[in-house]
Formats: structure tokens, C-alpha cells, sequence
């Protein structure tokens, strides 16, 4: 089991900028086979958030549901005595009423420096897929953030990331603060 939440700063041409809670996740995910360093799962995923001002400025305040289904491959290694792995993930998200469905491809570096601390160098990639009224668009995200575990079960993130390219997506940049719980 797994959730986050993500603190979003939305600053658009000719408007007052806008500081709120972004996106809001809860999922589970299953491991389908572990051979040495190799791993494949699958994810399910439920997100919710607040109505985009900039897609429907009638719908700002409103929530919007999504559903994600999520295919996820990753590799352990060791780089110069330190533990670290890539991972790559493929999604279907199946979007609320007023934005098409998505389709997803991201990849993720890690290392641990210490055995308490992860550093991960993360890309997002998404293409919207287009819908009546609704034009198809692209966006692609670096982001770079640190995971201290607290607990064995337990474990705090933060982060930053930025859009670095797109086609009618807004350019995003903003910070991250998330809470694992291992189970």
C-alpha cells in the first residue's frame, strides 16, 4: 500500500498565483516475479484532485478521480559499493470527465548513500490522449528528491521537480512532500 500528496504552486500569465494541495494518491501494488536483482509488480492506483482552474475555471474547487493501472520493471546493482537500482514504469490512466485518459512512461535512478538515505533522480513522462473538447498534449518532468527512512516501516520525502518540455501543458515547477509506510 502506498499514498502521497503533493503541495502545488500554479502561476499562469495575467493571474494571481496559487499555492494549494495538488494531487492526492492512494494505491497497492502486487510483485509478479523477483529473479536476483530483477523485479516486475503491478500497480492500481486512485488519485484525487482539486479541479485544474487553468483547464475549467467553472469546475475550480471540485475534485476529480482518476484510475491508473501501472506495469513496473526494475533492476538492483551496485555502483562504486553502494547499493542503487533503475526502475521503469508504464500506466494507463483513465481520467475524470472534464481531461482525456493518459498514458505514462517513467524512469527512476536510485542510490543509497547511507544505508537511511535514498537519492532518486526521476523523469515523467506523459502523452494525453485527445477527447471531445479536449486537445491532446505532452509533458515531460525531471525531478530530484531524498528519501530518509525514519523507521524501518516508515520513511519522509522531499523534493523538487520541474516541467522541462511539453506541448499545450502548462510549465510546472514545484516541491514534494511525501510519507512512505512499508507494509
Amino acid at each position: 500500500m502506498r499514498g502521497r500528496t503533493e503541495l502545488r504552486h500554479l502561476a499562469l500569465d495575467g493571474r494571481d498565483a496559487d499555492t494549494h494541495l495538488g494531487k492526492s494518491e492512494i494505491g497497492g501494488r502486487f510483485r509478479l516475479l523477483q529473479r536476483g536483482g530483477f523485479v516486475t509488480s503491478v500497480e492500481a492506483n486512485l488519485r484525487l484532485a482539486e479541479a485544474d482552474p487553468a483547464v475549467d475555471p467553472n469546475g475550480a474547487g471540485l475534485l476529480e478521480g482518476e484510475i491508473e493501472g501501472r506495469l513496473l520493471a526494475g533492476y538492483g546493482f551496485v555502483v562504486g559499493g553502494l547499493p542503487a537500482f533503475a526502475d521503469g514504469q508504464a500506466a494507463y490512466r483513465a481520467a475524470g470527465a472534464i481531461t482525456g485518459d493518459e498514458i505514462h512512461a517513467d524512469l527512476t535512478l536510485g542510490l543509497r548513500p547511507r544505508p537511511d538515505i535514498l537519492l532518486l533522480g526521476q523523469s515523467f513522462s506523459v502523452v494525453g490522449l485527445p477527447k471531445a473538447g479536449v486537445e491532446a498534449f505532452d509533458q515531460h518532468k525531471l525531478r530530484l528528491s531524498g528519501v530518509h527512512d525514519l523507521t524501518p516501516r516508515v520513511s519522509v520525502q522531499a523534493g523538487a521537480w520541474s516541467a522541462v518540455a511539453g506541448r499545450n501543458a502548462l510549465d510546472e515547477r514545484g516541491l514534494l512532500a511525501a510519507l512512505w509506510l512499508k507494509f
